[in-house]
């Protein structure tokens, strides 16, 4: 896994851990964001990017 996310995820080249994971999950879940609804986001490492 590790040598496939050397060269697969630019500029992070490395999973995700699952605290990362749910520190997302958690914000998006928090009184933070009231106005964010219907979005999709992605937490990749910026796999999908596209310049």
């Amino acid at each position: 896994m590790k040598q496939w996310a050397q060269s697969n995820v630019p500029g992070m080249a490395r999973l995700a851990t699952p605290e990362e994971i749910a520190a997302f999950a958690l914000t998006l879940a928090s009184p933070e964001f009231p106005y964010l609804t219907g979005a999709q986001l992605v937490i990749d490492g910026g796999k999908t990017a596209h310049a």
